[in-house]
């Protein structure tokens, strides 16, 4: 009896690793093949359309691969019921339980990148239609979600949904394409998410009158205010929305105005009347014929700084002209 539950358990240890091997060769090769795939529809290998039929085909596959393991789990357990074989046969259960488990992580990844699949589609729908074109004009615009995909930190449905906002703002699809990576790198930067980094450039830009070529100097100032001083990106937005107009119209660069509005912000001036302040004074200093050198260096050289400052630029904006005033060497 003991001879005959030795070669059966021989048996089963053959047959258990025989099917061992093949299930794991297969789970092995559909992880490959799902990586192939996910490579070549980054890199535009493929279409759209082959990356979905090619993801039901892996579906299909690992579905097939599954079954044949339950089916072999059952037919298993019918064959071969010895206390010995359960027992030699526990570090083989083991490895086979290991095996199901790779598979049904094929199976999730799959069932994932079809859902991303799905989203990037609609997204790049929407997309289409905030453009008013069809998804065949705007195949630059996929081409580089896909590769912004690839390469940073967000996926290709969140990029697509960025060149749609910022389509929302006005921008042509030239101007989406040369704005789009800057914006991706001040999102990432601050930590604001993707609609407010466009946003916030888009209206810097307009308000300097700039082009979206442009965009990648906007982004560095941006993102140096918020990083070098007492700014966020929020409260950049609220001080810079108040003071370019103005600063646009007295010929004073974007670079310019962020280091007058850091210095505001830095001693403890709000945000929004920082912004203000700035505004009143570029405007004085047009009325009254001056630059800013000029009525800096008045209230440095006077008696009363206080009394000059709200001469030159008022009540409300005095205390704001002295602290100018007091960190001209910060402004190079």
């Amino acid at each position: 009896k003991l001879n005959r539950e030795m070669e059966a358990s021989k048996a089963a240890s053959a047959l258990v690793t025989d099917e061992l091997n093949k299930v794991s060769t297969q789970s092995v090769k559909l992880d490959e093949a799902l990586v192939k795939l996910n490579s070549d529809f980054n890199n535009g290998v493929i279409t759209q359309e082959e990356y979905k039929r090619s993801l039901q085909n892996l579906d299909a596959e690992t579905k097939k691969t599954t079954q044949s393991t339950e089916g072999f789990g059952a037919s298993f357990a019918k064959q071969f019921t010895g206390d010995n074989i359960k027992q030699n046969l526990a570090g083989l259960a083991t490895s086979y339980v290991g095996i199901g488990a790779a598979i049904y992580g094929v199976t999730s990844v799959l069932s994932s990148a079809a859902k991303i699949s799905e989203d990037f589609e609609a997204a790049q729908s929407n997309l289409a239609a905030i453009t008013g074109q069809t998804k065949d004009q705007i195949v630059e615009l996929t081409e580089d979600a896909k590769a912004l995909g690839a390469t940073t930190a967000f996926t290709a449905t969140q990029v697509t949904e960025l060149q749609t906002e910022l389509a929302k703002l006005g921008f042509d699809t030239t101007a989406i394409r040369a704005a789009t990576p800057a914006v991706l790198d001040l999102a990432a930067a601050t930590g604001t998410d993707l609609a407010n980094a466009a946003t916030i450039a888009a209206q810097t830009l307009n308000a300097f009158q700039l082009p979206a070529t442009e965009t990648a100097r906007i982004v560095d100032v941006i993102a140096q205010s918020a990083n070098l001083s007492a700014f966020d990106i929020d409260t950049f937005s609220a001080a810079m929305s108040n003071a370019a107009p103005a600063a646009k119209a007295v010929g004073v660069e974007v670079e310019e105005a962020a280091a007058l509005l850091s210095l505001l912000v830095d001693a403890g001036i709000p945000a929004e009347k920082a912004g203000t302040d700035l505004r009143n004074i570029f405007i004085e200093l047009e009325a009254k014929g001056l630059t800013m050198q000029e009525a800096f260096e008045q209230i440095n050289t006077s008696q009363n700084k206080l009394t000059t400052s709200t001469d030159l630029f008022g009540k409300r904006s005095g205390s704001s002209g002295i602290i100018i005033a007091d960190n001209t060497d910060k402004l190079g």
